[in-house]
């Protein structure tokens, strides 16, 4: 069989014959695999590769710097430890307000994901636990079904992530773009603050969406269903919160004082709920309290337990597995790959290195966290970022500070649970709004503004879907959206088209795509340069510099492109067109096909040609 080299040969140009073969140097779609070992082989060496050292190492990274732990660490671990204990004590509690769940269920979920990622995660300061972002999806999934609903959707929530973890699946977060995640995260920072505002002004706050809510919220206010001594307790506590960042923010200039600041307004949430608890103790202790207040909350640790995979409702009907995953809807999926990308937006955030952060590894230390939490009746947990900006700037050096914040949560569980019974309702609500109020950023959409206006599409898609149908599906047409922008694009390239001369004065068509050619794009760019060519009657020089990979479709759309040019004697030639490429096109046995690398050559074939064709023009003119 004929073969003709595609690469440069010594005339720069080549003319694709019958097939080819391709010189694969630089090209990298071509790897040369040996077939000569058998598939048991493969399978012993893959084995083997997973039970190395160096995979042990990485799977487990505490093997890795345990060795070399000093006291230095340990102290820093252990203030940074103990900070974000009191921390996430009261942002458990928090946590289990927004799921709609009783509140020692914050607390179940605030211990077993701290010593989980003590020996599997690998960024220091990421502090796994209740998220406030997972919470407001419990609640839209779960509201009012009960909380052996969130045990089972942690331990679903942990399967998938292994899952994902054992596929190397990691880079599916990529599909969730920066536009997509502002929206969401907007959304659902009104949205929790939404679920908290009836608790701040002492009304029974109803399990509804945004909207409905509000409605409510504002019938009951004109109707002064609202308890008076909660508002203004709730409302004093939303102050100083929000006063206290505000004046750390202004101090920055001002150095220790600033400091000062700081450490108050990171204790700040903590201060107010101890201040408040002992005000509603000493105000109810001899008569009823004026307040609504947490309630009862159990004492001691959660009992070991197999995940609640049905259960027997208040009427004794049973509720099968099948039912309660179906009740829970998309958010099987939906959590998973927030609570990872949570943790992933930490590590980049805290980690020396942004760009070693292993996805895959941290798919399973949360996995492991969630699924392991489900057996001590937690809820899905993730890295929160506000907590691990708290252990950053507390100095933790190792990730064993998780240690000493799942042993302080377990404390409490033991000893102060009774006093969490007088913890005001108010309060809470005070809290978690005051965290959105922080977390909100307009700023974002200015920049999208400035930047690219078109990212503003899947950006407020996800906010207006959110807020006013669901969370869940909020972020799936989000992601819907960004997936046909990029079809779009794709089936659409950007085409420059440029009548020149070459060194000789021979006119012609310069074509260039700024993209590969595949299906979608391919038959767009045939009938564009074909209206071009007809146009200028020139010949037509299609530069593929920007195009790395072509498929089946574009092979076929190619080779017609070509035969048209061949009926209408008109030369098209392509410039500097990857190998990979030419095989694929030359493969379905091309005539008259045309590849060239070195510019000054094709002057001489352009003049060769325009020669043969005043000579064709010449004999013809003779006949007549």
């Amino acid at each position: 069989m004929h073969t003709t080299q595609t690469n440069n040969n010594q005339n720069g140009v080549s003319h694709i014959g019958t097939t080819s073969s391709v010189d694969t140097e630089d090209n990298n779609d071509f790897i040369l695999a040996n077939t000569s070992k058998s598939r048991p082989n493969w399978v012993r060496r893959r084995i083997h590769g997973a039970c190395s050292k160096k995979t042990l190492y990485k799977r487990i990274p505490i093997l890795g710097w345990i060795p070399q732990y000093n006291k230095n660490c340990a102290l820093s671990d252990f203030v940074a430890g103990v900070t974000i204990g009191c921390t996430v004590i009261a942002q458990g509690l928090v946590f289990a307000m927004v799921a709609g769940v009783p509140p020692q269920y914050g607390l179940y979920t605030s211990f077993m994901g701290c010593f989980v990622y003590v020996v599997f995660g690998t960024c220091k300061a990421s502090a796994v636990g209740p998220s406030i972002m997972t919470a407001v999806l419990i609640f839209e999934t779960i509201g009012g079904k009960g909380p052996q609903y969130g045990i089972l959707l942690s331990f679903l929530t942990g399967l998938i992530q292994l899952l994902l973890a054992v596929l190397g699946f990691g880079f599916l977060i990529d599909f969730i773009s920066t536009p997509v995640m502002s929206g969401f995260a907007c959304a659902g920072v009104l949205f929790t603050a939404t679920t908290q505002i009836h608790n701040l002004f002492g009304m029974k706050a109803p399990n509804r969406n945004f909207i409905p809510t509000w409605v409510d919220f504002i019938t009951n206010i004109s109707q002064t269903n609202f308890k008076i001594w909660d508002t203004v307790l709730g409302i004093t506590c939303l102050l100083i919160l929000v006063l206290l960042k505000v004046l750390e923010k202004i101090l920055v200039p001002l150095g220790k004082l600033q400091k000062l600041f700081s450490a108050i307004n990171i204790a700040g949430n903590l201060i107010v709920i101890i201040t408040t608890t002992i005000i509603s103790y000493y105000v109810g202790e001899n008569e009823e309290t004026p307040f609504r207040l947490t309630g009862y909350v159990p004492s001691g640790l959660p009992t070991i337990q197999v995940p609640p995979f049905s259960y027997q409702t208040v009427s004794n009907a049973t509720t099968t597995f099948r039912e309660m995953v179906a009740d829970l809807h998309l958010a099987i999926f939906v959590i998973p790959f927030m609570g990872f990308l949570e943790t992933i937006t930490v590590c980049k955030t805290f980690n020396e290195d942004a760009l070693s952060v292993d996805a895959t590894q941290e798919f399973l230390a949360i996995g492991l966290s969630n699924v392991m939490g489900s057996f001590l009746q937690a809820l899905p947990c993730s890295a929160a970022l506000g907590r691990s900006a708290i252990n950053y700037s507390s100095g933790v050096k190792t990730t064993l500070g998780g240690l000493y914040t799942g042993v302080l949560v377990l404390l409490a569980l033991v000893y102060l649970t009774p006093y969490f019974y007088y913890i005001p309702k108010a309060t809470l609500a005070s809290v978690i709004i005051a965290a959105c109020t922080s977390v909100l950023k307009v700023e974002v959409v200015k920049q999208m503004w400035r930047t690219k206006k078109s990212d503003l599409i899947p950006g407020l898609t996800t906010f207006v879907v959110c807020l006013t149908w669901s969370l869940q599906y909020g972020i799936l047409m989000g992601v819907g959206v960004d997936l046909l922008s990029i079809v779009y694009h794709a089936a659409r390239p950007k085409i420059y088209m440029q009548k020149t001369k070459s060194s000789k004065g021979i006119k012609y068509l310069l074509v260039t795509p700024d993209r590969w050619l595949v299906f979608p794009s391919v038959y767009y760019v045939k009938n564009l340069v074909t209206k071009c060519s007809v146009r200028h009657g020139v010949p037509v020089v299609l530069d593929c510099s920007h195009i790395y990979g072509a498929d089946y479709t574009a092979a076929i759309v190619i080779r017609n492109l070509i035969q048209d040019f061949v009926k209408r004697h008109q030369p098209l030639f392509f410039y500097n067109l990857r190998p990979s490429v030419s095989y694929i096109v030359s493969s379905l046995s091309v005539k008259d096909f045309f590849v060239y690398y070195n510019l000054d050559e094709f002057d001489d074939v352009l003049k060769t040609w325009c020669a043969n064709k005043e000579s064709v023009r010449g004999q013809k003119n003779q006949l007549y």
